[in-house]
């Protein structure tokens, strides 16, 4: 595996999945969210929270690559780290169909794409069998987000998808 060695990610989703594609050690810093595997992030500095992260903090740590997510991440936040000469691969998987193709990016990216095709097919395999089992029985939910405002997912979104496969129709869809 070759590609940057020094990487920096501003959400917690795409952290887990870094380090399922063996891109643990090339970590150098995370948001204080990301939280799992703990182990392998014990060590990785921590660069402020997916909204507020401190720009000056993460130029500092010198990554060549900072996976953020168009949804979690501030727009502002990632033209800072691009103004500031850092490369952002930015992603917004809406549905989980999409999430394996957002996995071969960042596999291409790293140069991890054996790694990167196994974990995507599996979801897509995954996908595919779910396809074929019979309906679920619909459920009604709600998915609180934040409060403070209170906030919750509309259907456009990768949570409201994934329950959308498991039966449940979003109170808040709208």
């Amino acid at each position: 595996m070759a590609g940057p060695e020094r990487i920096v990610s501003l959400c917690p989703s795409i952290t887990e999945t870094l380090v399922a594609l063996g891109a643990g050690p090339r970590l150098v810093g995370v948001t204080r969210w990301c939280v799992r595997p703990r182990e392998d992030l014990a060590a990785v500095e921590r660069i402020g929270g997916t909204k507020t992260p401190d720009v000056a903090r993460i130029a500092a740590l010198a990554p060549e690559l900072v996976f953020a997510n168009a949804e979690e991440n501030r727009e502002e936040d990632v033209r800072a780290l691009r103004d500031a000469g850092i490369e952002v691969d930015v992603t917004l998987p809406r549905t989980v169909a999409q999430v394996p193709g957002a996995i071969r990016q960042w596999g291409r990216a790293l140069e991890a794409q054996a790694c990167a095709e196994e974990l995507a097919r599996a979801i897509e395999e995954s996908l595919e069998a779910l396809a074929s089992e019979p309906s679920l029985r619909p459920f009604r939910y709600a998915y609180w987000i934040w409060k403070d405002p209170w906030m919750t997912v509309s259907d456009d979104t990768y949570v409201a998808d994934l329950l959308r496969l498991a039966g449940g129709v979003n109170a808040y869809g709208g």
